[in-house]
């Protein structure tokens, strides 16, 4: 019988929801595409909005955009975002050394027997010239990587320039000792240079300990990105080496300043950029490209090893008689991709065929089943693949959809209230924060006074449809009416140290028969803005709302042209569902209402985020943008976030 339990495989922690449940194929196959996280969805998604409203892209963008990748690459492979250029493939990369540099006949460079054509048919192209390309046998059954570095140690000549290998084998699995090819190639005076397509993303990698000339990547790999996109790191003696055999008139100095470019000089800019693809802010790939490293640096790429090893462990611990490695792979040489073969090469493609029957997703190479699994995979998936190895067939069903129109049950008794109590006016207590109902007589001054006095806090006022008041007075009449109101039903924050209010909130439009209402009427003083306050303030009415009354769905509000209220409601997790255009009349001026919701099925997931936000220290604090951004609607906030453009 098959253990299930995570912590019997060592692994680290089960992330699948934070990808698409795939239609129940369980999918062991980020060798060959990785998949979007959630969250690259939905940066893929905001950026389109911006091509569907092409009026909000503003010229910086196109800058912003390929910087907010290179930077975030820099911080994943340790090196300075300067010398990271963006390309569309690992082609890309690779072809910077073919023709940058001035080849003469008789020139040599050496790869390995049986590199991914990206890294093989570049260099043949230079055969026309004279150029010789010299091939390496790399035997995965060599017992030490010292081996390869020998192996390619013999085959350097005084006319070898360039040595181009794969970090990992698309094939094989084997993981290349870098560092010791890269001193060989410094001692021996010739460029290094890398294909870590299948490698970076799944595997640590450091450039301030491995020292390469060049490294092209693909991104739709391990990095978990869009096909098209990917990079080039290349080292700053060899940029100012290469010749651009290409020109991007992005990439030329004063190409920033759209009002001039017809005075623009043609001078490269410095360093990496000047190698950028063509048309470098491809705004959706970008974004989504980025979120994805931007998510993968939170998970960090020790992380995806042990995980993927650990699942590793698992298959191998449950292989039927009859099946093995294709290879024996020291283990310092071995990656996160695995071969299987069978007794005979028609087992092995029977095994493949069953998988493939069963959903699940592998890849046949070379005559071996490959198996690359990423974060997203859990024991489950493992388990699928074992029973098809096995010629067993499925033990459970994989996916059950989700119905239409399905019976809604009512709420446990304890959740759903007492009559016309659904929604009691009583404190809710927080660490920091608590949220008082609302008395004038206490709160009056000190309310008008965190939200008059200045143009900063009067501006307070302007999305809402009262105030600002013109006397404490005029305010205490208006809070009159709020604390005798029951929907909405007022309360005041309310700092538990000070005893001082930090602002109003209120639950609205409650509907208990439907389980549904709103938060709004949210506002805090100047000096409480950017602090837990309103994180606090919120996680305490979302449990109140979800826990205590069983709520089905709780909404969120705004003028549509509020943009920090809309960058909140992405912030604590709520889900973009549109614009009511000519929603309102406010003040006199039209106001276009966004909406956003949040449901029973999400509270889970922001209710973890947010408490772990709340209980970090203040100084490492991951963003919550980015921790709710898989739920988050399309909206400018999570391309903030993520450095694409800047803060409105």
């Amino acid at each position: 019988m098959h253990r299930n339990d995570p912590k019997d495989f060592g692994l680290v922690g089960d992330r699948s929801a934070d990808f698409d449940d795939f239609g129940g194929v369980a999918y062991l196959n980020c060798a060959y595409h990785g998949p979007l996280p959630r969250v690259s969805v939905r940066a893929a998604q905001a950026a389109m909005q911006l091509k569907q409203t092409p009026h909000r892209i503003l010229d910086e963008f196109h800058f912003t955009f390929p910087d907010a990748y290179r930077t975030a690459v820099a911080r994943l492979i340790g090196c300075e975002a300067r010398d990271v250029a963006v390309a569309d493939s690992t082609t890309h990369g690779i072809m910077l050394l073919v023709g940058g540099l001035d080849w003469q006949r008789g020139d040599e460079v050496v790869i390995s027997d049986g590199e991914f054509p990206a890294n093989a048919f570049p260099w043949r192209s230079l055969e026309r010239l004279g150029v010789v390309v010299k091939r390496v046998e790399v035997d995965p059954s060599w017992d030490e990587g010292a081996a390869v570095a020998e192996a390619v140690d013999e085959a350097i000549s005084e006319r070898t320039r360039v040595v181009s290998l794969s970090w990992v084998s698309y094939t094989t699995g084997v993981r290349n000792d870098l560092a010791a090819l890269g001193r060989l190639c410094r001692e021996r005076n010739v460029l290094f240079a890398v294909d870590a397509s299948q490698g970076i993303g799944g595997l640590p990698f450091d450039l301030r300990q491995t020292p390469c000339d060049l490294v092209a990547c693909s991104g739709y790999k391990w990095l978990l990105g869009p096909y098209g996109l990917g990079f080039a790191y290349v080292h700053a003696e060899l940029a100012d080496r290469l010749r651009p055999f290409n020109v991007n008139w992005f990439a030329i100095d004063g190409a920033r300043d759209f009002n001039r470019l017809s005075r623009a000089q043609f001078v490269f800019e410095p360093h990496a950029r000047r190698f950028d693809v063509n048309e470098t802010a491809n705004f959706i790939n970008i974004a989504a490209g980025t979120a994805s490293l931007h998510y993968l640096e939170e998970v960090t790429p020790a992380v995806v090893e042990a995980h993927a090893r650990a699942l590793q462990r698992r298959v191998l611990d449950g292989l039927p008689n009859g099946f093995r490695i294709a290879h024996a792979v020291p283990e310092a040489m071995r990656s996160n991709i695995l071969r299987l073969i069978g007794p005979t090469p028609e087992d092995t493609r029977a095994a493949y065929e069953r998988a493939r029957k069963g959903r699940v997703v592998v890849s046949m190479r070379e005559g071996a089943i490959r198996i690359a699994p990423h974060v997203y995979n859990t024991v489950s998936d493992v388990e699928r693949l074992l029973e098809a190895l096995a010629n067993e067939a499925p033990t459970r069903v994989w996916a059950t959809p989700l119905r239409l129109g399905e019976v809604v049950a009512p709420p446990a008794e304890a959740a759903r209230g007492a009559g016309q109590d659904w929604l009691k006016r009583e404190t809710l207590h927080g660490t920091t924060y608590a949220l008082v109902p609302l008395d004038p007589q206490r709160d009056a001054m000190a309310l008008f006074e965190l939200s008059h006095g200045d143009s900063v806090r009067e501006a307070l006022w302007t999305h809402k449809p009262y105030g600002p008041f013109a006397s404490v007075d005029a305010m205490s009449t208006w809070l009159h009416d709020c604390a005798g109101s029951s929907d909405p039903l007022w309360f005041a924050v309310v700092h538990n140290a000070s005893q001082r209010p930090a602002g109003m909130v209120s639950f609205l439009n409650l509907e208990p028969v439907h389980r549904t209402l709103e938060l709004g009427h949210i506002w805090y003083g100047p000096e409480f803005q950017r602090t837990d306050a309103n994180t606090e303030a919120v996680y305490l009415m979302l449990g109140e709302a979800f826990d205590r009354l069983a709520c089905r769905r709780v909404e969120w509000k705004c003028d549509a042209s509020n943009a920090r209220s809309r960058q909140a409601a992405l912030r604590l997790g709520f889900t973009f569902e549109g614009v009511f255009r000519q929603h309102r009349i406010a003040k006199g001026r039209n106001r276009d209402t966004a909406w956003y919701a949040m449901l029973d099925s999400g509270w889970p997931e922001v209710q973890t985020n947010i408490k772990a936000w709340l209980d970090a220290p203040a100084e490492r604090r991951p963003s919550l943008t980015r921790m709710n951004a898989a739920r988050a609607g399309s909206d400018d906030a999570l391309l903030e976030s993520l450095g694409c453009i800047p803060p409105a």
